[in-house]
């Protein structure tokens, strides 16, 4: 993703701006307190959302006004185009309020509906804001923040990205921990093993303290089936009881409401009365609004055309009072083209005041001119002189020429003395090399003998094949100790594998593994190991949401395969003839021989005392050491062979390089005799040029630019001179013309006689005065349209008001009403009952609510044959008596509840052989937790054995490209990046295997080291969508040299995602510049100043900043 553009409406000191970013590698560069740090937050609050006032920093309040917020323009990888908008105030770019504080819109503009979420999902990867701000928007604070990092978190974060799936290692481990810690734990009283053991304690004092109760329990049981039938009969009466209080008491509460529904049907009846047909149904009760609104359209009309009536009579008075003078609106194009004469005379005068000025100027400037070119120089010479620009390109090529062979000169001479040095330098190396080892050492007896050789001379003295001989013969022997160390299964263990079948062939290859040879070969273990490594690896990264217990599993199943394996292969040895492995061991020895006989001139003596105490009853140490002694000896002799062959090659090196540059010196030799000549030839030229227009000798090409600067100089004075000249002369004309142009204009219209004497004057007033007159005569034009498009709009006032009288007429007709009056009379009574009427089903509906036709017809029973009096009695009467039976259900209830606890006690007193059931089931269940805090503990073992050799053997991709990116930060002195899972320390290894803690690196390398490894991270963090670096003055502690190397890095990186640097340090800033050619320059201070202004009204720029 790509930031291609950013606007800022207002953030910090920043305040309407827009900066582009197109460049891969962008330089923000400024001094102190010019926003760079303001514009880095506002990038981080666009693409995670402006902070709240509790974070007053982040949050970035406009110091200088503008709308709090801004936008910024994107390119993702797939080449779609976005733009996001976001303020404070919750609402995008329109003002409306947008999902989460975000608007998002792809390249035609279109608005996305997408969330805060969303947008992180689909835009940013789904880097959260902290792993941005960690890996991608970092300064020295954040870079720094590595360090808080410990142990198991660096070690699982950084191996396990290379794992394919395996992150979750470190976690498998604290699973299990945890998984252990839950089993048991030494003084605990939580965990489940700790609970049992409690309990088994608890059940045995229990048993030991039974004794027999069996009268009590006898008058518990006849009491408990008392209490039951009491309440059987209880149960049955009280669901009646309970609906008669119910009912009467409803009837009561409702008395009220039937005696207002009463009195809403009487009054009902009396305003039906009232109208002239009692019988006649309510009008709608849209009528009343209908009726208003054909009221208002009648008066509305009625308005209108008062209005209009009124406007036509003011129109006409006003039209009939206009008049103006049409014998001067004759003139009016004469009078225009003298006003606008008279501009232009006014400032013909002035402008030849100036003119006049200036070519005194140009005429002093000339003089000047010419006597810094060469004194006594003639205007003529001068006029010659200026022509000399037409020759700027042929003297450009004689100056340039000049440099370039002057230059040429230089350079030879440079080149001649650093090949001298280089001579001498070569010729000291070989001296130096010759009073050292001889190279042909390795082929005489003396350098034979630097070397111990036990066992005599190697029959080849070539590296490949001596390295292939004992290849060969470590292979051999390897199989020749598994053939003696293998042997076949005792008569006892054939007849325990007949008994039990499959699973007997793991006890049979252990028993055979002790009784031959002490165990498995050493090679067996460390496959088991592997095996179980593996299985646990695959079952995380199968089941990521499984539980620990599931892991374990796989591990079991692994350990079960494993054992199966190496059994069924010690089966397969020992189910052969007896003879078969002396065959094969014999036939592995002659071999072994053979290859030792590739190996040395004259093997007799190692074959004695290598072979001869190998048998199957072990190997004997004297073998043993032979063997390392004959390992030791071919090492010794390939790292000879090794050192004599490079010392050869760096010799015919130191003479390649001498011809070469003796070659080179007299290439140079040739090439500078032909510069001196080359540079003769120039001189002459120049000094031909200078004798033909006339100037001093004394000048050199050096002066060129200053002689050219000059002549433009001349020429721009001269043309201007004649120009000048020329707009006098046309002055003088025009103000001539507009003389005679007046003066023919006053004879057919005078001015007034004050004005007279003054031409420019007397043709301004009269311009005035025919300006004022057709002004007159527009407005009684516009008057004449204005009455013409009145008369329409009157017309249609009377016919509007004619339609609403009809309209109000129509609709009282319709109701049958004598007049408007008793139209809306019946309009108010019909509106009252329409009120009662709603009133009355209002309370119908309460008193009827949840009752069905039966419940509501003994209501309406009730209400009717008893009065108020009557009810509450009846209500009373009822409620007592299910009070009462409710109150002897609850004592009985309270009765079987104490004699069911007396029974259970009595039980479980009585029940000793159900406590000693309990106490074996619990002593099960803790022998089978006991095994399963067995096998966690062991698979805790075999992670953290696993994890320290994959640590130790394979190096993850994160911090491979770490340590590439450190290495060509700090130009090779560090090789490679480790860390540790079981330490809380960061370490690196120089090229010679020397390993330093980073707490001991200087601060500048310690921020390299922090800086490639936020490098790699960020790669692997955001693989699929590439966010931009935002980097802000990560290198103040960088020396010159290893900043030009992490310069190199940003250009690699540069071409899979954007880099953006702040800085206010020129010397980086020039660094990047040089080292990246492409990369863009932003001067910041300049960049905020043009911003300011392109804005109207942009105000100071203060003081604050959070730089």
């Amino acid at each position: 993703m790509y930031i291609r553009e950013l606007r800022v409406d207002g953030y910090g000191p920043l305040r309407d701006m827009s900066v582009s970013l197109e460049a891969a590698v962008t330089v923000v560069y400024g001094p102190n307190e010019a926003g760079k740090s303001s514009l880095l937050r506002f990038i981080r609050a666009m693409l995670y959302g402006i902070p709240t006032r509790k974070d007053p920093v982040e949050r970035g309040e406009p110091v200088f006004g503008g709308r709090h917020g801004g936008g910024l323009s994107l390119l993702a990888r797939d080449g779609r185009e976005l733009a996001i908008e976001r303020y404070a105030d919750g609402s995008g770019g329109s003002g409306r309020k947008s999902a989460g504080g975000i608007l998002v819109r792809d390249g035609n503009g279109l608005e996305l509906p997408w969330t805060q979420q969303e947008w992180e999902r689909r835009a940013l990867g789904g880097v959260s804001e902290r792993l941005f701000r960690q890996l991608f928007a970092v300064s020295l604070d954040e870079l720094h923040e590595l360090l808080t990092l410990q142990g198991d978190e660096i070690g699982s974060f950084l191996y396990h990205a290379g794992l394919a799936g395996g992150a979750s290692l470190a976690e498998v481990r604290r699973r299990l921990a945890s998984e252990v810690d839950k089993l048991y734990r030494p003084k605990g009283t939580v965990p489940e093993m700790n609970r049992l053991l409690a309990s088994i304690k608890e059940t045995e004092a229990a048993i030991r303290q039974g004794r027999s109760q069996v009268a009590q329990y006898r008058e518990a049981v006849e009491s408990m089936e008392q209490a039951n039938a009491g309440l059987s009969a209880l149960e049955a009466e009280l669901p009646e009881l309970a609906r008669k209080a119910a009912g009467y008491r409803g009837a009561l509460d409702a008395r009220e409401l039937w005696l207002r529904r009463q009195v809403l049907l009487e009054e009902e009846r009396e305003l039906a009365l009232r109208l002239p047909d009692p019988s006649a149904p309510p009008l709608s009760e849209e009528a009343t609004a209908e009726w208003r609104e054909l009221l208002r359209r009648r008066d509305a009309a009625a308005e209108r055309l008062a209005k209009a009536e009124a406007s036509m009579r003011e129109l006409r008075k006003e039209r009939a009072s206009l008049r103006w003078d049409a014998d001067l609106l004759d003139r009016a194009l004469e009078l225009e083209r003298l006003e606008a004469m008279r501009e232009a005379t006014a400032a013909r005068l002035e402008e030849r005041d100036s003119l006049s000025s200036e070519l005194r100027m140009l005429e002093d400037a000339l003089d000047t001119l010419r006597q810094r070119l060469s004194p006594g120089m003639p205007l003529d010479g001068l006029r010659a002189f200026v022509r000399v620009t037409a020759e700027r390109e042929p003297l450009r090529r004689l100056q340039l020429a000049w440099g370039d062979a002057n230059r040429t000169m230089e350079r030879m001479e440079t080149e001649a003395g650093r090949i001298e040095r280089q001579r001498i330098a070569v010729r000291a190396e070989m001296d130096a090399a010759t009073a050292g080892r001889n190279p042909t050492a390795l082929r005489s007896d003396e350098g034979a003998s630097e070397y111990d050789l036990p066992f005599g001379p190697f029959r080849s003295r070539n590296r490949e094949t001596l390295q292939h001989a004992w290849n060969a013969l470590e292979d051999e022997m390897r199989r020749w100790d598994r053939a003696l160390l293998s042997g076949a299964p005792t008569q006892e263990e054939i007849l325990v594998s007949r008994k039990r079948g499959t699973r007997a062939s793991g006890g049979g290859g252990r028993a055979g593994g002790s009784a031959g040879t002490g165990g498995l070969p050493r090679y067996a273990a460390s496959a088991a190991s592997g095996i179980v490594a593996l299985a646990l690896v695959f079952a995380v990264v199968q089941g990521s949401e499984s539980s620990t217990v599931a892991a374990v599993e796989w591990v079991g199943a692994a350990l079960f395969a494993a054992a199966a394996f190496f059994t069924a292969l010690a089966g397969k040895r020992g189910a052969a003839s007896p003879s078969y492995p002396a065959e094969q061991a014999g036939e592995y020895r002659r071999r072994a021989e053979q290859r030792l006989a590739e190996l040395l001139v004259d093997p007799g003596k190692a074959a004695g005392v290598l072979f001869d105490s190998r048998t199957e009853a072990g190997i004997g140490e004297s073998s043993e050491r032979a063997w390392m002694q004959l390992r030791q000896s071919v090492q010794n002799w390939l790292a000879l062979i090794e050192r004599t062959d490079r010392e050869s090659a760096r010799q015919e090196e130191w003479r390649r390089r001498l011809s070469e540059l003796d070659r080179e010196f007299e290439a140079l030799h040739a090439e500078t005799r032909r510069a001196a000549a080359r540079l003769d030839e120039l001189q002459a030229e120049w000094m031909e040029w200078l004798r033909r227009y006339g100037l001093p000798l004394s000048l050199s090409p050096d002066d060129l630019q200053e002689l050219l600067g000059m002549a433009e100089q001349g020429q721009a004075s001269l043309l201007r001179r004649d120009r000048t000249e020329e707009r006098l002369t046309a002055l003088d004309e025009a103000q001539a013309a507009f003389r005679e142009a007046a003066v023919a204009l006053f004879e057919v219209c005078p001015p007034p006689a004050s004005m007279e004497a003054d031409p420019v004057l007397s043709v301004s007033w009269l311009y005035r005065r025919s300006l004022e007159e057709r002004s007159v005569r527009d407005e009684a034009a516009r008057l004449d349209r204005t009455i013409a498009s009145a008369e329409p709009e009157l017309a249609d006032a009377r016919a509007a008001l004619l339609v609403a009288e009809a309209a109000t007429t129509s609709t009282v007709a319709r109701s049958g009403a004598a007049d408007e009056e008793e139209y809306e009379r019946r309009l108010r009574i019909d509106e009252s009952r329409r009120v009662l009427s709603r009133e009355r089903r209002e309370v119908e509906l309460r008193m009827e609510a949840g009752k069905d036709p039966a419940a509501v017809s003994e209501l309406q029973r009730l209400l009717v044959e008893h009065d108020e009096a009557a009810l509450a009695w009846m209500v009373r009467d009822a409620e007592e008596k299910w009070k009462a039976a409710e109150a002897s259900r609850t004592e009985l209830l309270d009765r079987r509840g104490r004699l069911a606890q007396e029974l259970e006690r009595l039980r479980e007193e009585a029940e000793s052989e159900d406590r000693l059931a309990k106490l074996a089931e619990a002593e099960g269940k803790l022998e089978r937790l006991a095994e399963r805090y067995a096998v966690l503990t062991l698979a805790d073992r075999l992670l953290q054995d696993t994890k320290a050799v994959f640590e130790e053997e394979r190096q993850p991709e994160v911090l491979r490209l770490a340590s590439r990116y450190f290495s060509r930060m700090t130009e090779g002195a560090y090789a490679r990046i480790t860390v540790p899972g079981d330490t809380p320390a960061i370490r690196v290894e120089t090229p010679d295997r020397r390993v330093t803690d980073s707490a001991f690196l200087s601060r500048g390398t310690q921020e390299q080291l922090y800086l490639a490894m936020r490098f790699a991270l960020a790669g692997a963090a955001s693989r699929e969508v590439p966010l931009p670096l935002l980097l802000d003055d990560l290198f103040v502690h960088f020396d010159e040299r290893r900043l030009r190397q992490t310069v190199s890095v940003l250009e690699e990186i540069a071409s899979d995602r954007q880099v953006i640097l702040f800085t206010c340090h020129r010397h980086v800033a020039d660094a990047v510049r040089q080292g990246l050619p492409s990369a863009r320059i932003m001067e910041w201070g300049a960049q905020r100043e043009d911003s300011r202004s392109r804005v109207p009204g942009h105000g100071p720029s203060g003081t604050a900043s959070p730089d």
